[in-house]
């Protein structure tokens, strides 16, 4: 879905006409992944606030996504991403940790700012306690600032998969960045899952699994914040 920036950013200030000023937008990357954290982002900005060119990261090239999450954190009051693994993934399962991470992140935006959010902006997902909120479909194209908690979480967490590839390499993590292509599947048959990379409460055919803890990072959750 192809939503001018320009119109999201108008969408955004109807809002604020009748809820207030801060907005925090709140977006995830990853849930559909089978290796690799779920992610969340939140955002907010300042009603001037726009950034041409920024949209649902799913929409934006690839190579421009590194400029504009740097931008979007230059430029908005607050931000915060927070990740939960996929050990704890599959422990709570994905319903949990989308609600969990969402209201950790938007949480952990909200207190850098003085005043109160005055709504928080969030695409079709799990209730996760924030209020007041509004849930609309396709927020990440509709909305200026959950496009903005898009484009950040979704290059924080590509980053880490870049990072993780050196750690696991054979599995083309740099690449498909813990979707199912069929490089992935062709490394899982042959090398098997790695316990604290793959989820393993992801139903998939029958791998050969290998638990190698040794390599797992040590915390089940991170939150970064500025």
């Amino acid at each position: 879905m192809r939503v001018p920036p320009e119109t999201a950013w108008a969408n955004d200030n109807v809002l604020r006409e009748k809820y207030g000023e801060l907005l925090c937008g709140v977006d995830e990357v990853g849930r559909g992944a089978w290796a690799g954290p779920l992610v969340v982002g939140a955002v907010v900005f300042a009603r001037e606030t726009f950034i041409p060119g920024l949209t649902d990261s799913k929409q934006v090239k690839a190579h421009l996504r590194p400029a504009l999450a740097e931008e979007v954190k230059s430029k908005a009051l607050a931000w915060a991403v927070y990740e939960v693994e996929p050990r704890l993934i599959d422990r709570k399962g994905l319903t949990w940790a989308n609600a969990h991470a969402s209201r950790m992140a938007a949480k952990a935006a909200a207190q850098n700012l003085e005043d109160d959010v005055n709504l928080y902006v969030l695409d079709q997902m799990p209730d996760c306690g924030l209020e007041p909120h509004t849930m609309m479909s396709k927020a990440d194209a509709l909305s200026h600032v959950v496009a903005a908690a898009s484009i950040v979480a979704k290059v924080y967490r590509d980053t880490l998969m870049q990072e993780l590839d050196t750690v696991h390499p054979g599995y083309g993590l740099q690449d498909h960045v813990g979707y199912v292509t069929p490089v992935h599947r062709s490394a899982v048959k042959n090398l098997g899952r790695v316990r604290g990379l793959h989820r393993f409460s992801y139903k998939v055919d029958q791998y050969r699994e290998e638990d190698r803890s040794d390599l797992l990072r040590k915390t089940c959750e991170r939150t970064k914040v500025q």
